[in-house]
């Protein structure tokens, strides 16, 4: 599946960010868009799809690539951030391996948010 080559992609930051920004963005929205849009009729609509593809294992796919874009979160939007943030949170409920990828990636961005803190601080008290 396509999707599933997403993550190598979004794993090369100089080829995502070179020409404009704002196109993660518009990645971010779409992603989170196959998660908590049921109109949409996922896996059923898609074409190509393995046999007997169900809805968790679609879902699991685009958590796995939402993690990967939660790096870019720098250059989204404040309500993809938000999106993202919830769709994130039904990934929560999904057990398995899955659970390890949304901790070390959100454990990520915990982390490079506090030393862009320290660094406001730092700015400030020196």
């Amino acid at each position: 599946m396509l999707i599933s080559y997403i993550n190598q992609v979004l794993n090369n930051k100089a080829l995502v960010l070179s020409r404009h920004n704002t196109d993660i963005d518009y990645v971010g929205k779409a992603l989170c868009s196959l998660i908590s849009d049921a109109n949409l009729n996922n896996p059923e609509t898609l074409r190509n799809a393995p046999p007997k593809f169900s809805r968790a294992e679609f879902q699991l796919y685009v958590f796995r690539v939402l993690t990967s874009l939660a790096s870019y979160h720098a250059y989204l939007k404040p309500d993809t951030q938000q999106k993202l943030v919830k769709c994130l949170e039904v990934g929560l409920k999904y057990k398995g391996s899955f659970l390890f990828f949304v901790f070390v990636r959100i454990f990520y961005i915990i982390i490079s948010l506090i030393n862009k803190l320290i660094l406001v601080l730092n700015q400030f008290y020196f």
